[in-house]
C-alpha cells in the first residue's frame, strides 16, 4: 500500500509558504522591487513553495508508478498525462517552475517586475495546486478504506 504521508507532510509546506507569501502581499510594489530585505524574502519563499510542487509531482510519480521525469516541468505534465491535474493547472504549474528556475540560476538580472507580479497574481495558482492535489490524495485514502 502506497505511504501517502510524504506527501501530505510536502502539502503543508506548502499551505506555510503560502502563508508567508500572502502576508508579504501587504508590501509595496517599491518595496519588492528596491528594498533588498522585502526581494529576498519573497524570492525566497516563491522559490521553496515551487520546489515542494516539484517535490509533491515527483512522489505523487513515485507512488502511481509513473515513469520518473527528467525536469520539474516534465512532473508537472506527468500529472497532467495521469488526470491528476488539469491542463490549464498543469501549464500554470510548469511556468511556475520556469520561474524558479529563473529566481534560482539568473543571480543577476532577476526582473523584479515579474517577482512582484508573481507575488500579487500566482499564488492563486499554488493554492488551486494545493487543493486539487490534497483533494487527489484524499481520494486514493478513501479507495484504499
Amino acid at each position: 500500500m502506497p505511504d501517502w504521508s510524504v506527501v501530505i507532510r510536502h502539502l503543508e509546506e506548502l499551505r506555510r509558504y503560502i502563508g508567508y507569501l500572502r502576508e508579504l502581499q501587504s508590501h509595496t510594489r517599491d518595496e519588492v522591487l528596491y528594498d533588498w530585505r522585502v526581494q529576498s524574502v519573497v524570492e525566497r519563499n516563491l522559490q521553496l513553495a515551487v520546489e515542494v510542487v516539484i517535490s509533491v509531482a515527483e512522489q505523487l510519480i513515485a507512488l502511481l508508478d509513473l515513469p520518473m521525469p527528467d525536469s520539474g516541468r516534465e512532473a508537472v505534465f506527468r500529472l497532467v498525462a495521469a488526470d491528476v491535474l488539469s491542463r490549464e493547472l498543469g501549464s500554470k504549474m510548469a511556468d511556475a517552475v520556469s520561474f524558479r528556475n529563473i529566481l534560482v540560476h539568473k543571480y543577476i538580472g532577476i526582473d523584479r517586475d515579474l517577482v512582484y507580479e508573481a507575488l500579487q497574481y500566482s499564488l492563486d495558482d499554488l493554492e488551486a495546486f494545493l487543493t486539487v492535489v490534497t483533494e487527489f490524495v484524499e481520494r486514493q485514502l478513501k479507495a484504499e478504506d
